[in-house]
Order: structure tokens, then C-alpha cells, then sequence
């Protein structure tokens, strides 16, 4: 008789027993979710910060370089008139000057480009 009390007990309450657990056990699921989202969140906001540091030293190299390109092209311009070398020697020289100077400016454009496209991942990580 005390068994089979026992036993009813026991079918009764298994169940509730069990959506306990489940409900203690997602909750406690939910909170270690929210925690690795957050910690997601802050891996990705140092991620991007160190892009920006290193985006922002590129620029930098690659607008000193720009600069020193469009220095060579004025000096290579100048010594054209006065040097007595060959002219397609002049031109060639030219071209490459020419060619390093559009490189560095694309390059500089890209650097802004992809700063900025950071910038804006950065906001839309911020609002969530």
C-alpha cells in the first residue's frame, strides 16, 4: 500500500519535475547565451579596433608615399627638360612615376573606403 502510494506520488510528480528541469535548465541556457553573445560582441568591437589602428597606419604610409610620388613626378618633370637622355628613357620613367602616383592614390581611397565600412560595422554592432 505504501508502495503503490509511493509509486502514484512518483508518477505524478516525474512530470512536473521534468518541465522544471527544462524550464531551469533553458533559463540557465538562455543566460549563458546572452553572455557568449556579449562576449562575441566585445571580441568583435577589439577586432575592430585594431583594423582601425591598422587601417589608419596604412593611410598614413600610403599618403606619405602618394606624396613622395607626386614629388618624383615634379622632379622627374623638371629633369625631363634638362637632362640629355634618350626621350623614350624620359617616357618610361615618366609612365612608372605616373603609374606609382595612381597606385598610391587607389590605395589611398581603398584605405578610406574600408575605414569607413568599419566605422558604419561598428555602429550597427553598437545598436544591437
Amino acid at each position: 500500500m505504501i508502495m503503490d502510494n509511493l509509486v502514484e506520488w512518483a508518477t505524478i510528480l516525474s512530470p512536473i519535475i521534468a518541465v522544471a528541469l527544462a524550464w531551469y535548465t533553458s533559463k540557465s541556457g538562455a543566460r549563458d547565451a546572452r553572455k557568449t553573445i556579449k562576449s562575441i560582441k566585445e571580441l568583435a568591437d577589439i577586432q575592430i579596433r585594431l583594423l582601425q589602428i591598422q587601417l589608419e597606419k596604412e593611410e598614413t604610409e600610403a599618403a606619405i608615399r602618394h606624396q613622395q610620388a607626386n614629388e618624383e613626378a615634379n622632379d622627374s618633370f623638371r629633369r625631363m627638360t634638362s637632362i640629355d637622355e634618350p626621350f623614350y628613357h624620359k617616357m618610361e620613367r615618366g609612365t612608372q612615376i605616373a603609374n606609382e602616383r595612381d597606385f598610391q592614390q587607389k590605395r589611398l581611397r581603398w584605405l578610406q573606403q574600408a575605414k569607413g565600412e568599419l566605422r558604419e560595422l561598428k555602429n550597427r554592432l553598437a545598436k544591437k
